[in-house]
């Protein structure tokens, strides 16, 4: 069978509904995940919006990576940020995912990335580069807001790195497997990372 090709038009009420429903999920899991926090920043061992923020960047490229954006904006109280330290992590937060989006477009990895072990290396490999990345310029990030130290850098840098890995490697695949299939009959699916889709439906 033919792959289908994503139809593109301009941003619209599909991508509006995809960035406010990614932020709302990413803003729950991150105040659900302060429990685990174990460095200063906010930084966590388990961090639960990256179960979820990976596959949004899979299926719905720019628009899902989004939800991290204003999700970190919208927890950033519960973690005793002020707004410059909320603005930046907001930021920092898009890094990995867009990674991983930009990553499985380009590898070409099926979405649904459990299916072969090619497919989960290449993912694995992208998460854990892309919060590699992320946990340097974010811890930097602490260390000019004063919340760490230099000698401290490399625990918490560790710490914010695990904590995107873990989650992300275990348990984002299974998100994928079960939902990607959904997305794709639904025409949610984004085929380009920067892309938009018309004509999907949210049922039927």
């Amino acid at each position: 069978m033919a792959e289908e090709r994503p139809q593109r038009g301009r941003a619209g009420a599909i991508q509006i509904v995809i960035v406010a429903l990614s932020s709302a999920i990413y803003a729950v899991l991150g105040i659900a995940g302060a429990t685990f926090t174990v460095a200063p920043g906010g930084i966590v061992i388990f961090y639960l919006p990256a179960i979820f923020i990976y596959p949004a960047a899979i299926w719905f490229g720019a628009w899902g990576v989004l939800g991290a954006f204003f999700g970190t904006l919208l927890f950033s109280p519960f973690f005793g940020y002020g707004f410059a330290l909320g603005l930046s992590f907001a930021v920092v937060d898009m890094i990995s995912p867009t990674t991983v989006g930009l990553a499985q477009r380009a590898l070409r990895v099926n979405p649904a990335v459990v299916t072969t072990r090619r497919d989960f290396i290449l993912f694995a490999v992208a998460v854990i580069v892309g919060a590699a990345i992320e946990a340097v310029i974010g811890n930097g990030v602490l260390l000019v807001f004063g919340l760490t130290s230099v000698g401290g850098l490399p625990f918490s840098t560790f710490v914010w790195w695990t904590g995107e890995v873990t989650a992300g490697v275990i348990l984002s695949p299974i998100l994928l497997r079960v939902l990607t299939p959904q997305f794709k009959r639904m025409g949610l699916f984004h085929q380009s990372f920067f892309g938009t889709q018309r004509g999907a439906r949210i049922i039927g």
